[in-house]
């Protein structure tokens, strides 16, 4: 082989391979399915009396639901008084799921460490975006989360 065909073929593989390894390095921290279906019309009921659901029943109480018709990542539930918020069981640097909230009223990011106050908004980084959150409505025992 020619030093000329040696240098041609050595770059072309170099190339390559930088092309595989960029694809790596750009994706990140990123998930899969890192961008939310935004789904219309739809509502899912809990049952605050069922197992799993119960600490929904006291002030400050939180939970993360199992995956569900409106995320796929399960929803973060939080009670303030009478009000209960759902958000998006996502980080919104990098979709990992979360935490429920905690007695602090902070919710931790499972990959980064972000932090998010109950309303959402993100109290330390990497995450700088609110969490997406879906109106509700609770009715006796019962909450209905629409989407």
């Amino acid at each position: 082989m020619e030093r000329r065909e040696f240098i041609d073929i050595t770059s072309k593989t170099i190339c390559a391979c930088s092309l595989g390894v960029t694809g790596i390095l750009l994706k990140g921290c990123s998930d899969n399915d890192s961008m939310p279906v935004e789904p219309q019309g739809l509502e899912i009921t809990f049952d605050l009396n069922e197992e799993g659901f119960q600490d929904l029943k006291v002030n400050g109480g939180s939970i993360v639901t199992p995956s569900n018709e409106l995320e796929s990542k399960g929803l973060l539930l939080y009670r303030n008084n009478e009000i209960i918020s759902a958000y998006a069981n996502r980080c919104t640097h990098a979709s990992y799921k979360l935490t429920p909230f905690n007695d602090s009223g902070l919710s931790f990011c499972v990959g980064h460490g972000a932090q998010f106050n109950t309303e959402g908004v993100p109290v330390t980084g990497p995450a700088t975006r609110n969490l997406r959150e879906f109106e509700t409505l609770l009715e006796d025992d019962i909450l209905t989360v629409f989407g």
